[in-house]
Order: C-alpha cells, then sequence, then structure tokens
C-alpha cells in the first residue's frame, strides 16, 4: 500500500499561494501582452464671462419710448373715430331739409365733433413728436453707452478623468500549471480601470487523486490491457468595455465694468496643484475679474497620524502640512521611478478638497468701496461659493491585492470608478480545509486497490479453470475417437 508524502504536499501548498494578476511599468516595455491602463487625474474647468446689463438711463429712456409709443397708438386710435364721426355727422346734415329743427341739431352736432377732431389732431402731433423725440433719446444712449453695467459670472467645472498617462501600466495574467483561471478585466475608453472579475481554482488536490488513480490503474496493466484517457481543460477570457462626470460651484454677481466689452474666458487647471490655483487666481485679475478662488487640502487623517507621536506634538501645524504633502509628492516620485512589477491592480486614494469662492470688494485710500479697479488701493475678499469634492490626482498609490489561496477556488470582484476603487469582494474559502481533504481523497482511491486486485485475480482464476475444463474435454473427445478408429481396423 502507497505512503502518502506528506512533505511534498506542504511543498506543494508552499508554490501554489501566488498573485494571479500582476501589474507592470509598460513605459519601458516592448512585451504589450497584457492589458494596458492608467491611473486618473481629475482636472476643473474654470469659465468667465462679462455680459452687458442695460444701465438705469437706458432703460429709463427705453420705458419712455415704450409709453410714447403707447400714447401714440391711442392718440391714433382716438382721432379715427372722431374723423368717422364728424365725416358722417356731416352727411347727415347735408342730408337734411333746410329750415327744419333736425336740420340744426345736426348741425351743432357737425360743428362740435369739428371742434374735437381739431383738438385729436393737435394731441395725435403732439405724441407722434413726444414719440420721435424719445425714440432719440432711447438711440443717443444706447450709442454712447451711458453708464453701462456688466454682469460677471465665474464657474468652476470638473470635467471627466483623464488618464495620468506618465506611467502607462500592464496587467498581466500569472498562469500557474496548477491552476485554472478566468480573468476579465474592463477600462473606460480612456484606459480607466472600470472592473475585474478573477476566478482562480488550485487544482493540486484534483492533481494528486488523479495521480492516486493512476497507481491504482497500474496494478491493472500487467494484468488487462489499460486505455487511459486524461481530460484537462482551461479557460481564460478577456475583454474590454468602454464608457465616462461633472460638477462643483458656481456664482455670479453685478459689478461695475473694468473692460467696456463683453467676453468669455476659459482655462483648464488641475485643482490639486496649489502652483495652478496661484496661477488661475493671477490669470482672474489679469482679466480684471472680481473672484478668486482658494482650493484647500483636507489633512484631518494626516494630521492625527502626525499627532500620534510625541515628537509632532511639538511641530508646527503648517510645518506638518508641508511634510505631508512633500511625502505624498516623494511617494508619487518614487512611484513612476519604480520598474518592479506589483501583485494586484494599482489606483489611486482620492482626497478630499474644499473649494472657496470669493468675491473682491474694491476700496481706495480712504478705505471707501469703489467700483473700478483702477481706482483701488486694496481690497477685501469675502467667501460667497462653497463645496467639497473628491480628487485623486495627488492620492496615494493603492494596491488592490489578487492573490490566489492554495488548494481552494479563489474569487475577486472589484469594482472601479473613474479609476478609483469603490467595491472590493473577495472569496477565499479555507487553505488548511481544503489541504486536509487531499489525504483523504487519495486514500479513498488508495481503499480500492484490494477490491479490485481481488476481483482482478478472482476474474483470471475462472477464465484459467474454464480453460482446463474446455482441454480436458477435448482430450477425451480425441480418446473417444482414437478408441473408434481402431476398432474400425481390427474388423
Amino acid at each position: 500500500m502507497l505512503k502518502v508524502q506528506f512533505p511534498a504536499l506542504f511543498l506543494a501548498a508552499s508554490l501554489t499561494g501566488c498573485a494571479v494578476v500582476k501589474t507592470y511599468d509598460a513605459s519601458d516595455s516592448d512585451n504589450l501582452d497584457g492589458l494596458v491602463y492608467f491611473l486618473p487625474n481629475i482636472y476643473a474647468k474654470l469659465v468667465y464671462t462679462r455680459t452687458k446689463v442695460p444701465s438705469e438711463n437706458i432703460k429709463a429712456t427705453k420705458a419712455a419710448l415704450e409709453k410714447a409709443e403707447a400714447e401714440l397708438k391711442a392718440a391714433n386710435s382716438h382721432h379715427a373715430v372722431i374723423k368717422a364721426a364728424t365725416e358722417l355727422a356731416k352727411k347727415e346734415f347735408e342730408a337734411a331739409i333746410d329750415g327744419t329743427t333736425a336740420q340744426a341739431e345736426l348741425k351743432k352736432k357737425y360743428e362740435s365733433l369739428q371742434a374735437s377732431l381739431v383738438v385729436a389732431s393737435e394731441n395725435k402731433k403732439k405724441k407722434t413728436e413726444a414719440r420721435d423725440k424719445a425714440k432719440l433719446n432711447a438711440e443717443a444712449s444706447a450709442a454712447t453707452k451711458v453708464g453701462i453695467k456688466f454682469k460677471d459670472a465665474i464657474t468652476v467645472t470638473l470635467l471627466p478623468a483623464t488618464p495620468d498617462t506618465r506611467k502607462p501600466l500592464l496587467a498581466k495574467l500569472e498562469h500557474k500549471w496548477n491552476r485554472s483561471d478566468d480573468l476579465k478585466i474592463t477600462t473606460t475608453s480612456s484606459g480607466l480601470l472600470q472592473s475585474a472579475n478573477l476566478s482562480s481554482e488550485d487544482k493540486t488536490g484534483e492533481i494528486l487523486v488523479t495521480l492516486a488513480k493512476l497507481v491504482v490503474a497500474g496494478f491493472k496493466v500487467s494484468s488487462v490491457p489499460l486505455s487511459p484517457s486524461t481530460t484537462d481543460t482551461g479557460k481564460q477570457s478577456d475583454s474590454t468595455e468602454r464608457d465616462d462626470k461633472l460638477c462643483l460651484v458656481r456664482g455670479s454677481k453685478y459689478i461695475k465694468g473694468i473692460e467696456k466689452e463683453a467676453f468669455t474666458h476659459e482655462k483648464v487647471f488641475d485643482p490639486s496643484d496649489p502652483v495652478q490655483v496661484v496661477s488661475v487666481n493671477q490669470w482672474l485679475c489679469n482679466v480684471g475679474a472680481p473672484f478668486e478662488l482658494k482650493i484647500n487640502e483636507s489633512h484631518e487623517e494626516d494630521v492625527a497620524l502626525l499627532f500620534s507621536t510625541e515628537e509632532a506634538l511639538k511641530e508646527n501645524y503648517n510645518q506638518m502640512i508641508e511634510t505631508i504633502k512633500n511625502n505624498r509628492l516623494k511617494r508619487d516620485e518614487e512611484f513612476l521611478k519604480n520598474k518592479d512589477p506589483e501583485a494586484g491592480l494599482l489606483y489611486r486614494r482620492p482626497l478630499v478638497y474644499t473649494v472657496d469662492l470669493y468675491k473682491k470688494i474694491f476700496y481706495n485710500d480712504k478705505n471707501e468701496p469703489v467700483s473700478n479697479m483702477s481706482d483701488a488701493e486694496l481690497y477685501r475678499a469675502f467667501p460667497t461659493h462653497s463645496n467639497q469634492v473628491s480628487l485623486p490626482n495627488r492620492g496615494t498609490i493603492g494596491l488592490v491585492n489578487m492573490e490566489a489561496g492554495a488548494f481552494v477556488k479563489t474569487e475577486h470582484s472589484v469594482v472601479f470608478k473613474d479609476g478609483m476603487l469603490v467595491e472590493n469582494k473577495q472569496v477565499k474559502p479555507s487553505e488548511m480545509l481544503g489541504f486536509v481533504k487531499i489525504p483523504l481523497d487519495i486514500l479513498n482511491e488508495l481503499i480500492k486497490l484490494p477490491t479490485e486486485i481481488l476481483q482482478l485475480k478472482f476474474d483470471v482464476s475462472s477464465k484459467e479453470a474454464e480453460l482446463m475444463k474446455k482441454e480436458i474435454e477435448i482430450l477425451k473427445t480425441r480418446e473417444e475417437l482414437k478408441e473408434v478408429l481402431e476398432a474400425n481396423q481390427t474388423q
């Protein structure tokens, strides 16, 4: 009876637990047998617009014109009614019989209407002149832009996530001889991770049981022909799908125009980069925008981390923040330089930023508010809008470890959004339970061996006895035939 080699099983156990998916640096690699993906960046788009707003003078002249036109329309209508009545009264007077009382009354009515028509004509003339004057005033006011104002509006919108092309990454399946793997990774159209599904089963136990069956079958080979057949199938699928976001802070105010023209300016920048935020504010100042943008990173967790040591308690808060940023930048630089493969899929952990929009109020040397920047000696900024956003641009690099356990079937289901991890589900059965089942399965196969051998011997013995019986019958037949022949010869 065979002895199970447990040291060999332990050696197999140490070899079968492994990373099934690894990420390589694809920037300097010629071998792109796998899926190329990128870490995400999210940028913002700032749109600053200035549109003309009618001044009070323009509004007043326009309203006066509209009123004059309405009064002229009413005067024209009244004049037309009086004129028609006068013409009718004239016809009735001319048709009346001379010298009658009716003729006298019709004459009186006709003369009254003539007087009313003269008044209506004078009123129509005055209203026409008033309308023409109001029209000239409105046109002159619009032409000279007297007191014209502008409406300034600023909108900051997060753009869809884009790939960080500084370092392309390559995800590869690390297939082993003793595993059956099924891997599917999907990305967006820009190469950002979307999902990853892995099913990896260790076939070591099944392989050892199959070998035990071969041992049992080996005892049969010496007696009967053996027609072994082995089948082993593996399946691997890989496909990519594609897909793609928006939101942030907006504000608008009425101010006296610094530039006497309407315009629209746009600028795309990285909200997580303090240098670029300063550049945006300088740009806003150059175009005469009365707005200022402030974006601060939330450091609660990092600061709490620093405060956990006695030495950190003595440090200045601002120095701590700078230390955090410098360490993060250092880690990012090290990541870009690192060429070693990673055991899994990489992603960036998002950081929370507070975005504040400020309105500038300009003051002269007497600390009095002024509408034009050219007259200002200083300004004060007052918050008008605030919001919080999550950005991965400068976040710490995270790793989704996609390892498979020994002697079991391991499953991973990972979901990303814009290259950031949102769900990670893992199914990892007990490796020890899978391991201890292997000797039992092998033992069950070996237990079958004596029974099958006895059955085989029984079959062989039966066939030999039957063969001997037939040979005896043949000998008897030969003897009988010989006796018959000898008897015939004697006669």
